[in-house]
């Protein structure tokens, strides 16, 4: 199978067994506060401008790196530098148990 785009995959334990978990980076929503209880803490990693979007690279607490496109306007309010603390969280997330 083949998808269409970037892609971020995430992995771990949900439900007593391994899962994977996959989000586009303009599905991932960047925060300076956690927003509900499932969102996860990460760092910034790189921010790269693109136009009147910003890409953002993270790093969740497990080690997992995603990628986040931001309109620049949210870019902006949140004053992203690199080493920041945040926090992820996203608007649709697809999971499927990970092969034994």
């Amino acid at each position: 199978m083949t998808l269409l785009g970037s892609v971020n995959e995430v992995t771990w334990e949900r439900d007593g067994s391994q899962s994977i978990g996959y989000m586009r980076p303009h599905e991932v929503e960047v925060s300076r506060a956690a927003r509900d209880a499932v969102s996860l803490s990460a760092r910034v990693i790189r921010v790269q401008p693109a136009g009147v979007s910003v890409r953002v690279e993270l790093e969740l607490d497990s080690g997992s790196m995603l990628i986040a496109d931001i309109d620049e306007r949210r870019f902006d309010e949140l004053d992203l530098r690199d080493g920041d603390a945040v926090y992820v969280s996203t608007k649709r997330l697809h999971f499927f148990e990970a092969a034994p």
